[in-house]
């Protein structure tokens, strides 16, 4: 308990950090469907087919962000359940940036398998869903991303001076979602910092991820600074803030409690250990662990197959089972789907493991 305790502090600064970077994805998602008069969103609702492919490719990127911004379109009512559930059988979380450090040539063949699992796995959900007549799209959130009469009157430029006038005379709103803006941007300046002073020698850091997620806060700044009162008070605050700030927050706050209290009462490498003679049950167990919404303890199947104690396929197994971060925003927005999500990375990581159990 004094352990738990010490990780408290870990525990909530990891919590706030998520919810900046899914709010923040959020904001800039709604600027660029803005940007485009809705014909970004409109061209993505059009083809399940791109949504499978984007949300696939999302889904892969080392890390959580992209993930993120998959479960942010779901929300949304942009990509389809098949497109979520790729993206989550794709996604290896932070175990991926400890793949590409410790067996770069293995991890692209889990890469390899992820996407391919992914892609195939959601084609098949669209299909089924559209067979038995059943919604492709989520119904957890209120609203979509709109484009109101107000946001086609007049654009701003973050490139013209005049353009930040209106900070002057700015609003309360604007003030709070221009202050959280600017504490991610620190935080990820912090993070990449202290990520270049690192001796390590990763080919893709998490700080180099962060610095595309810098880019994407600065200049959802900037747009927060330029653009109209309607857009703030009606697509941040009311419908972005209000709606999934908190819950996100929570939600992310309680996972990660949750999972500390059980890593704490159980050793998850010490089980692992004595299975190793028996793999079916390692199969089934490397699914089971994956539903843990956190990274950290799938890194035992990253360091068992890097000291060459398991084979590929049984560490694949756990990365498609499971997303680290990336599922913790569906829990906050919509439990199902989480739920259902969940079932169907776990059922085909099972189903993988026994094929490569056999063929191996």
């Amino acid at each position: 308990m004094k352990e738990f305790l010490g990780n408290s502090y870990h525990i909530i600064i990891e919590a706030t950090t998520i919810t900046f970077l899914v709010i923040v994805m959020m904001i800039f998602l709604e600027y660029l469907n803005t940007l485009s008069n809705g014909r970004s969103v409109y061209k993505l609702k059009k083809s399940p087919t791109k949504q499978l492919l984007l949300s696939t490719l999302l889904g892969a990127v080392p890390g959580c962000g992209g993930g993120f911004a998959v479960v942010s379109l779901y929300s949304h009512k942009i990509v389809t359940f098949g497109a979520l559930c790729a993206a989550m059988i794709a996604s290896c979380g932070d175990e991926s940036l400890f793949m590409i450090s410790l067996l770069p040539s293995k991890y692209l063949m889990v890469l390899a398998t992820t996407i391919i699992c992914g892609f195939v796995v959601g084609y098949i959900i669209n299909l089924i869903l559209f067979i038995t007549g059943k919604s492709l799209i989520n119904e957890g959130c209120k609203d979509g991303y709109e484009i109101h009469d107000e946001d086609r009157v007049k654009t701003f430029s973050i490139f013209k001076i005049s353009s930040y006038r209106k900070l002057k005379y700015a609003s309360r709103e604007r003030i709070i979602i221009l202050s959280a803006i600017l504490t991610f941007i620190t935080i990820l300046t912090i993070s990449i910092f202290l990520d270049n002073n690192d001796s390590g020698s990763l080919l893709i850091t998490e700080g180099k991820i962060n610095i595309i997620f810098l880019l994407i806060g600065i200049y959802t700044l900037l747009k927060t600074a330029t653009t109209s009162d309607h857009f703030i008070k009606e697509h941040i605050f009311k419908h972005i803030v209000k709606q999934h700030l908190l819950q996100t927050l929570m939600w992310s706050l309680g996972a990660l409690i949750v999972c500390n209290i059980l890593l704490q009462f159980n050793d998850i490498e010490r089980v692992v250990n004595s299975h190793t003679a028996y793999t079916p049950m390692l199969i089934l167990l490397a699914s089971i662990i994956g539903i843990i919404p956190t990274s950290g303890p799938h890194l035992i199947f990253v360091i068992l197959a890097f000291n060459g104690t398991i084979p590929l396929y049984i560490l694949t197994t756990n990365m498609i089972a499971q997303q680290g971060h990336v599922s913790l925003p569906l829990l906050s927005h919509n439990r199902k789907s989480w739920f259902y999500s969940k079932i169907v990375c776990c059922l085909v990581a099972i189903i993988y493991g026994y094929i490569g159990y056999t063929i191996g």
